[in-house]
C-alpha cells in the first residue's frame, strides 16, 4: 500500500475510532468537510500543517497516519512491550539508568 493510500485509510479509521463524523473532524482540524472527504478517499494529500491539525484532533502522533498495516502491527507490538517493561520496573530501577541529565552526578 502506498503512503497516500495508507494515510487515507488511516485517517478514516482513526476518525471513526474517535467517534467523529467528517464534519466534526473537519471543524476540529480547520478544514472543510469536502476537503476531508477528498483526503479520506486518497484523491489529495494534506500539507504538513493540516497533518498536524488532523493528528492533534485525533489525539495521535502524525506519523501514525502513514503506517501501513504491517508497520502498525509492529509499532503496536513494540509499544506493548515497552509499556510492559516500564510497568514491571519500579521507579528506583528507572532512575538508575544513565541519561545525559544524570550522567555527571556520579
Amino acid at each position: 500500500m502506498s503512503v497516500y493510500n495508507s494515510m487515507a485509510v488511516n485517517l478514516k479509521k482513526y476518525r471513526e475510532n474517535a467517534g467523529l463524523t467528517q464534519e466534526q473532524l473537519a471543524e476540529k482540524a480547520g478544514c472543510s468537510k469536502n476537503h476531508l472527504s477528498v483526503l479520506e478517499r486518497g484523491k489529495k494529500f494534506p500539507g504538513g500543517h493540516l497533518i498536524d491539525r488532523l493528528s492533534d484532533a485525533l489525539e495521535i502522533k502524525p506519523f501514525v497516519l502513514f503506517l501501513d498495516e504491517k508497520d502498525e502491527a509492529e509499532f503496536i507490538r513494540r509499544k506493548r512491550f515497552v509499556d510492559y517493561v516500564m510497568d514491571s520496573m519500579d521507579k528506583n530501577e528507572l532512575n538508575s539508568f544513565k541519561t545525559p541529565e544524570n550522567e555527571d552526578s556520579d
